[in-house]
């Protein structure tokens, strides 16, 4: 994840803040659909929420070892791991109404 106007001196060819999507398995068996590594544009919106998030997060002991972007922060078990797809889809449908 690269949220400066210019990432290139940490060796990023992407301009723009941008979230680098790799396929990998998780913890949760999930993995990106695409075959091949892709840089997603992020806008300006999103970049004040992630920082909002990130202090609450940050607020959250167990979070700090998992390395997944998003994790549970208000139910048990408590950051231990990222959010599940359903766990993710309820926070899109709450944040669109």
């Amino acid at each position: 994840m690269h949220l400066l106007p210019n990432s290139r001196v940490l060796g990023c060819r992407h301009e723009g803040p941008h979230v680098h999507v790799r396929r990998r398995l998780n913890g949760h068996g999930a993995f990106a659909k695409a075959g091949q590594p892709r840089a997603i544009p992020v806008e300006s919106v999103t970049i004040d929420l992630y920082a909002a998030y990130q202090y609450e997060r940050d607020e959250v002991d167990e979070a700090s070892s998992v390395d997944t972007v998003f994790v549970n922060l208000f139910h048990a078990p408590l950051g231990g791991r990222g959010l599940d797809r359903v766990a993710a889809g309820e926070h899109a449908v709450a944040l669109a109404a």
